[in-house]
């Protein structure tokens, strides 16, 4: 019993440790090292579903977790993508719509969700986890030489759907809304 106490802070532990990862990935931006930089991102991205697994699978989810992830994930990704952009900028200026698009729905999200809520609500759908997999798919491939666009394509339209989605959510639950809601069809108050 006394070790089901630790036990269930190892999600926790495990985002605080994707927080850490960013050190090595400032390191290596400024050194220009765009492969380890890559590996390190996707190790950061690799162990955000290992921590929500453990979290959801165990029933080790807590309010401090969820927000703690969700702040992990905005920090890991601008990092992420500042890298990225400072070692391929045409990555990014060569298809700027298809950026500016899904982060601008992303932002208008989150503005809805404080408008409605008084508050900064970030969720964890599964729209957000097929986005993320196409995007960091789509980043990593491309900086080692492998543009896929069509990655680049699906990440555009799962990203709007994700926005739209939490937008709908927001909406419907008016701001009262469980932070492990994973959909729009599983809403949890």
């Amino acid at each position: 019993m006394s070790n089901e106490k630790y036990l269930k802070h190892i999600p926790n532990a495990i985002t605080i440790f994707r927080l850490l990862l960013i050190f090595p990935m400032i390191f290596l931006i400024a050194n220009g090292n765009s492969f380890h930089f890559a590996f390190f991102y996707l190790a950061a991205r690799l162990l955000d579903s290992v921590d929500g697994y453990l979290a959801r699978k165990y029933n080790w989810v807590s309010e401090l977790g969820s927000k703690l992830d969700s702040y992990a994930d905005i920090i890991i990704d601008v990092v992420g993508f500042s890298g990225f952009f400072l070692i391929k900028p045409e990555l990014f200026t060569d298809n700027v719509w298809l950026w500016v698009i899904p982060f601008g729905m992303l932002f208008l999200s989150w503005f809805v969700s404080y408008v409605i809520s008084k508050r900064l609500i970030i969720l964890h759908l599964y729209t957000n986890k097929f986005f993320g997999l196409c995007f960091t798919s789509y980043l990593l491939l491309a900086s080692v030489g492998y543009e896929i666009k069509t990655l680049l394509f699906l990440s555009a339209i799962s990203g709007t759907a994700m926005a739209l989605e939490q937008i709908a959510i927001f909406i419907k639950t008016r701001g009262n809304v469980n932070l492990e809601t994973v959909s729009v069809f599983k809403i949890k108050t």
